[in-house]
């Protein structure tokens, strides 16, 4: 097993810059929805790694933040408490190029088409939302660069441009973070489809305005 890919095109491509991320990464024909998700529930993966909807969450969180992060701060999130175990280098590369299509496609949908954009959650077999995870995930992308974030959270409108993900989120007790009449937070759940896609638009716009504003391209956050 490879516990480190050792390509010379995943090492270049785990410490390139944003820019050259984004140029690199352009296609979004190695997204496979199924074989990544196949892979994260497999043995090969560390057993505490993030499943499809939590990563999808996190990527997100990157994608539409306020400042670029590198793949080298971001990627080992992915694994939590292990590197993840490839069979070979071509698998790693296979993987990895699936989790940066993700990315990608995130990033293509928000800047040119915002109506084909739809986060991946969970979805119980009566039909149910399952938001969670990836709020979830969210959360952990916003903890990779916590103060590069206040001033959407301080903001006026920022409770209510995160509510519809911070609904989703709950404490070590299993309590919501936010109401606790349970017919108000069922009905949340019920329009997670609905909302968040909304509040994912609203964040990336929230971003931009504020760097077109100040005149200033997107820096990298170190």
């Amino acid at each position: 097993l490879v516990k480190y890919p050792i390509s010379k095109d995943i090492v270049s491509l785990i410490s390139l810059s944003y820019e050259d991320i984004v140029a690199a990464t352009k296609t979004t024909d190695a997204f496979d929805l199924e074989a990544l998700d196949e892979f994260l529930s497999s043995d090969a993966a560390p057993d505490d790694c993030m499943q499809i909807s939590d990563l999808d969450g996190f990527l997100t969180a990157i994608a539409i933040g306020p400042g670029l992060i590198k793949p080298s701060q971001w990627l080992p999130v992915i694994w939590r408490s292990e590197q993840c175990k490839f069979e070979d280098t071509e698998q790693a590369e296979r993987i990895y190029g699936m989790i940066f299509a993700r990315y990608n496609l995130i990033l293509q949908q928000l800047a040119h088409d915002e109506d084909e954009y739809g986060p991946l959650f969970w979805q119980t077999e009566n039909g149910t939302i399952i938001a969670m995870d990836w709020a979830e995930g969210v959360m952990e992308g916003v903890q990779l660069a916590p103060e590069a974030w206040v001033p959407l959270l301080e903001d006026p409108e920022g409770p209510a441009i995160m509510s519809p993900i911070v609904s989703h989120l709950h404490d070590d007790e299993g309590n919501p973070l936010l109401g606790d009449d349970p017919d108000e937070m069922d009905e949340l759940y019920d329009q997670a489809a609905e909302l968040i896609p909304s509040a994912v638009i609203a964040i990336d716009k929230y971003w931009k305005a504020r760097r077109s504003e100040s005149a200033y391209s997107k820096e990298t956050i170190n």
